[in-house]
């Protein structure tokens, strides 16, 4: 898959500047307002499970949103000492035959040149995808009924982002954010049009509200729209620059949590660790300061299936650790 992102990067990173240049500047006949329409939602999904040394994968899915999107441009950050080698994985979107079968999905590693002077994350990544890419005879599906490109069911998975964990965590640090981004107003915005749009009027949704979650239950909204770039509080006002333009998607960051498996809080997920919980179950000592850390197999108690299933991870390539959010 690696090979298919690189071969259609450079078409990518010229095609969809012309696209977006088409959505601030075609005219139209279609006047914006208030019709019903439900904004977008776009989530980058939570992990507690990350486990020092490992690959793990976070969906970036579509939670809500009525109308009929055409491509999106998202940046991602996060801290590249903690998580790092980034690589994506095809969503429902691009699979051929398919549902829907978009046409364009490329990565962008960086550097990004809006950052040379300071104040972005360690680690970006750009993904820019199209549905049509209008480059022969091949065209994504669209609905039978009214013969318009397909909505995007709510909950879909669009991609997954692989990072590799680092192979040593602090202790004291264990929450990871991995969140939206913006260096330009052309980062994390998406293509749609209403139902009622002609074919060419195609539309731009910025954010209108940007949620964080800080490890925490719940969501803290950060947006500010008075914000410079570069920020990760949302698209500024000078982003909106016509009627074309909206504030129609909502963006949710996500994170990774760790410690599952670390019951000796020392940064690593070995061999001690089983000992710890030997020790513990047949030894009175000490259970470990997060309890969940050391409900491997996620059963609501740590026994010996516990130190087993641990065993087994790190010497008999057995499933990851699964303990429960503490």
């Amino acid at each position: 898959m690696s090979d298919r992102f690189n071969s259609v990067w450079l078409y990518a990173k010229f095609r969809f500047p012309l696209f977006i240049f088409l959505i601030f500047f075609i005219s139209s006949s279609a006047v914006a307002g208030d019709n019903g329409a439900i904004p977008f939602s776009i989530k980058i999904e939570g992990r507690n499970n990350a486990i020092p040394g490992d690959t793990i994968s976070l969906n970036v899915i579509k939670t809500g949103g009525t109308e009929e999107a055409h491509g999106f441009d998202f940046m991602i950050g996060f801290d590249r000492s903690k998580v790092y080698s980034p690589s994506i994985s095809y969503g429902e979107l691009f699979l051929i035959p398919g549902d829907f079968e978009w046409e364009l999905l490329a990565l962008d590693t960086g550097p990004f040149p809006e950052c040379e002077q300071g104040g972005c994350p360690s680690g970006l990544i750009e993904m820019i995808s199209i549905a049509d890419t209008d480059n022969g005879p091949a065209h994504p599906k669209t609905d039978p009924e009214t013969g318009r490109i397909k909505v995007i069911p709510d909950n879909t998975v669009l991609f997954s982002v692989n990072f590799h964990v680092a192979d040593y965590l602090n202790p004291a640090e264990p929450f990871i954010p991995i969140f939206f981004f913006w260096t330009l107003c052309s980062d994390n915005q998406i293509a749609f049009t209403y139902e009622y749009d002609g074919p060419f009027d195609i539309r731009s949704a910025f954010s209108r509200s940007v949620f964080d979650s800080d490890g925490l239950p719940g969501w803290i909204e950060i947006t500010d729209y008075n914000s410079e770039f570069p920020t990760n509080l949302g698209a500024p006002n000078e982003c909106i620059v016509s009627e074309m333009s909206e504030r129609f998607c909502d963006y949710f960051n996500g994170s990774l949590s760790w410690g599952c498996g670390d019951v000796n809080a020392d940064g690593r997920v070995n061999i001690l660790d089983c000992i710890f919980l030997i020790n513990m179950k047949y030894k009175n000592g000490p259970p470990p300061g997060i309890f969940e850390f050391g409900d491997i197999n996620n059963d609501t108690s740590i026994d010996i299936l516990d130190i087993i299933y641990l065993i087994n991870y790190i010497y008999k390539d057995g499933p990851q650790p699964v303990c429960p959010q503490p």
